[in-house]
């Protein structure tokens, strides 16, 4: 759910934001930016609700699951908007430095949860989640300002234009890809059961390491 939520507010919260930032600045751009990502964030998450209660064969969101993916989207996707912000500003150390700390806290409360608190339910990795990105988010916020400085609100039109149109031709293709791949997940959920999405699901991720050093120099390159 939250996936599907952060293919959309990407538009205009996404990899433009990388490309936009040193050519109009952090205030012109996080404004917009920040708009954008809590009004779809709430109408992506409504608009899959709405149609799980309609039509139950497309529910995404489990019952009872609403303001859980609502608030978890929220700060997953204004922390992804600060670490784009980093990556726009060319401070790539503070932005490894925050996904550091992200995995770093992640795994030692979801191991707090599991071994010594001895909750094992979907709600530890939850609030895992939660916690680890909430942090991750208030430090990203705090070494982002700094950077950013009042300036004039002129031509916000022409820029939000520019933002959607670099943001929509990577976020098309992302579309499609993670479409495919959710769609590969249901297809071996309906022949296999849901224990053999949990394994493609694994083997997907250990693949895609292999990106790991590639993805990592596109990103400074760009």
């Amino acid at each position: 759910s939250v996936t599907i939520i952060q293919l959309f507010t990407n538009f205009l919260a996404g990899g433009a934001v990388i490309y936009m930032t040193p050519r109009a600045g952090v205030y012109r751009v996080l404004i917009p930016a920040t708009v954008w990502t809590f009004a779809i964030t709430f109408a992506g998450a409504a608009v899959m609700w709405l149609l799980g209660r309609l039509w139950p064969v497309t529910e995404i969101i489990p019952q009872g699951y609403f303001w859980h993916v609502l608030v978890l989207a929220w700060v997953i996707s204004f922390n992804s908007l600060n670490l784009n912000f980093l990556l726009g500003l060319e401070k790539v150390k503070l932005f490894n430095m925050m996904n550091v700390l992200m995995s770093v806290l992640l795994i030692a409360i979801l191991s707090f949860f599991l071994f010594v608190a001895g909750i094992r339910e979907v709600m530890a990795y939850y609030w895992a989640l939660l916690i680890a990105y909430s942090v991750t988010f208030a430090a990203g916020s705090v070494s982002l300002i700094p950077f950013i400085k009042k300036e004039p609100l002129t031509n916000m039109k022409t820029l939000i234009a520019e933002i959607l149109r670099f943001g929509s031709y990577v976020q098309v293709a992302n579309f499609f890809q993670t479409m495919n791949y959710r769609l590969s997940l249901k297809f071996v959920d309906l022949f296999h059961g849901r224990a053999a999405v949990g394994v493609l699901n694994l083997g997907l991720q250990l693949a895609e390491g292999l990106w790991l050093i590639s993805r990592s120099l596109g990103i400074v390159q760009y």
